[in-house]
C-alpha cells in the first residue's frame, strides 16, 4: 500500500472500530460515546486530527442504497443504486483528500440537521446531474 498512490493520506492514519450497541448503548449513549472518543482522542499529544466513518478507511467494503435525484429517472429498471458512507466533520481533509468543488463536512452537518452530501466523479456522471 505505500507504494501505490490512493489518493488518501494513509501514513500516520490509526484506525480502530467499536461497537456501543454491542454493550446495550442505544442511539443517543451512543453518539454521547462518538462524541467522548473524539475529544479524548484529539487532546492526546501527537494526534494532528480525528475523524469518524460508519465504512472503514481500506474495509474492502461497503454499503449501498437506491438514491432520488432530481431530474434522473427512477423506476423497477432505472438503475439508481449508489454506494456511500457516513463521515464525520473534516473527514476528507483528514484524510488528505482534496474536493474538486464544494466544501467539507462541518459539526453543524451533524443528524438532525438538513441532508448534505459529497459524491465522487463516477457519482456525477453516473446521475449526469454535475459536471466536473
Amino acid at each position: 500500500m505505500t507504494h501505490v498512490a490512493l489518493g488518501v493520506k494513509v501514513d500516520q492514519v490509526v484506525t480502530f472500530g467499536i461497537s456501543p450497541e454491542r454493550s446495550g448503548y442505544d442511539s443517543v449513549r451512543s453518539a454521547v460515546l462518538f462524541d467522548r472518543v473524539e475529544q479524548e482522542l484529539k487532546s492526546l499529544p501527537g494526534v494532528s486530527d480525528v475523524t469518524a466513518s460508519l465504512v472503514p478507511l481500506l474495509a474492502g467494503d461497503n454499503w449501498g442504497t437506491d438514491v432520488d435525484v432530481q431530474g434522473f429517472p427512477s423506476g423497477p429498471d432505472v438503475d439508481n443504486n449508489s454506494r456511500f458512507n457516513e463521515v464525520g466533520a473534516g473527514y476528507f481533509g483528514t484524510l488528505g483528500i482534496k474536493l474538486i468543488k464544494g466544501r467539507e463536512f462541518t459539526d453543524a452537518d451533524r443528524k438532525g440537521a438538513g441532508n448534505v452530501a459529497i459524491v465522487n466523479q463516477t457519482f456525477a456522471k453516473k446521475f449526469s446531474w454535475v459536471t466536473i
